[in-house]
């Protein structure tokens, strides 16, 4: 262990710190000198393990449910030196964790504490030297964490009389699971209270009224999460159908027609619009009178024509469509020719002008001229007329 002078009254003292619990067989070896000679004696020395003294801090000493709180332990030996060993961290009587002693100290982060006040406490194990200690009572204040609801229809809108699924979402400000109920309300009527499932509740209901409706979601909160409430507005709107029909179903190009459009069901007014389509291009778009709108064209192209009428509806009523056939013939033309008298070889000009029917130049299109069952040439249609120049071998073209 180490070795000291002998003084003057023939002693020699040595002071050590090392010697562990337990007992010691401790000799004292004197190794003489020219006068005297070399002794030893032997004694028993018995090293009791030192007391300890353990304590315990918080960061932070007050927190939220779901929050991560770190629990931090020191020991100090009576006599100073190194502890070994481990802190075994309490919630009262419930074990949390044990965490082993690195340079006399020990951290644990917890977040898993419920709502409320709690007593912690941490509890050094002791070792070989050191005895074991306990920390005083920490008092830990764990509040309830904040929650936010959203609350959503589906369908939104809604047919009057369709059944409604309305979702309550629950997201609690630090994560977790949330339990409890919540109860849904139109305005101030209870509606129905559902659980809490995987942090969401649903309710459907076919119990709506024609308009806006005021959905409110209140969650319960329980031991750990807070109350919060959310709302969302449910429109529902009554069923409409709309019927269109025509003055004449076969017409021919540049006739004119007219459309009606009829819409029955709720409650649509003057000032709301029915949109009269061919296939996918609009014709014209009219106001209803009376449930009742109507249009008159003469634009209508040549062909089999699927024709619509489509309400578009308000805050109150559905939208609709309705659809007709209507058949579009070709317009009949008139082709009169005229031309100046030549005599043979003589240059001519041919004029074709092509109109309606109803009157109309014709500007689209080619006219063939021939003379007899000999073709001449053709031209196209300028202003809706036709012009060839031509020489004639022989004979006149009379006018006509």
């Amino acid at each position: 262990m180490g070795s000291a002078p002998v003084d003057g009254s023939g002693q020699a003292t040595f002071s050590i710190s090392s010697l562990g619990a337990g007992s010691h067989s401790i000799t004292a070896s004197y190794s003489g000198d020219t006068t005297f000679s070399a002794s030893s004696s032997l004694v028993s020395q018995t090293v009791f393990p030192a007391n300890s003294t353990t304590s315990l801090t918080s960061t932070p000493s007050a927190s939220t449910y779901g929050q991560s709180i770190t629990f931090t332990s020191n020991v100090s030996p009576q006599y100073g030196g190194s502890a070994t060993g481990s802190i075994a961290f309490y919630d009262g009587n419930s074990l949390m964790t044990t965490v082993a002693l690195t340079a006399n100290a020990a951290s644990a982060s917890i977040s898993t504490l419920s709502s409320g006040s709690h007593s912690i406490s941490a509890v050094y194990s002791g070792d070989a030297n050191v005895n074991v200690s306990t920390s005083g009572t920490l008092a830990e204040s764990v509040a309830k964490a904040l929650t936010h609801t959203s609350v959503a229809g589906s369908p939104n809108p809604a047919p009057f009389g369709a059944n409604v699924t309305f979702t309550a979402t629950i997201t609690p400000a630090g994560g977790g699971s949330a339990s409890g109920t919540v109860l849904f309300r139109l305005g101030t009527i209870p509606v129905g209270t559902v659980a809490v499932v995987g942090n969401v509740a649903s309710l459907s209901t076919s119990s709506l009224l024609q308009g806006t409706n005021v959905i409110k979601a209140n969650y319960s909160g329980n031991a750990n999460f807070q109350i919060s409430a959310a709302s969302t507005n449910e429109v529902v709107k009554a069923a409409t159908t709309t019927a269109i029909t025509s003055s004449n179903s076969s017409i021919t190009y540049g006739d004119s027609v007219t459309l009606q459009a009829t819409v029955t069901g709720g409650t649509p007014t003057n000032a709301e619009k029915v949109t009269f389509k061919n296939g996918s291009a609009t014709l014209g778009t009219v106001g209803l009178n009376g449930g009742v709108a109507t249009l008159t064209t003469s634009s209508l192209p040549v062909g089999n024509l699927n024709l619509s009428a489509v309400y578009v509806g308000d805050s109150f009523n559905s939208t609709s469509a309705g659809s007709t056939s209507e058949t579009v013939g070709n317009a009949a033309t008139s082709v009169s020719l005229s031309s100046a008298q030549a005599a043979p070889g003589q240059a001519i000009t041919l004029t074709a002008t092509v109109s309606a029917n109803s009157g109309s130049a014709i500007s689209i299109g080619t006219v063939t001229f021939k003379e007899g069952t000999k073709t001449l040439g053709t031209a196209k249609l300028v202003g809706g007329a036709a012009n060839m120049s031509l020489r004639l071998l022989r004979g006149l073209i009379p006018s006509r």
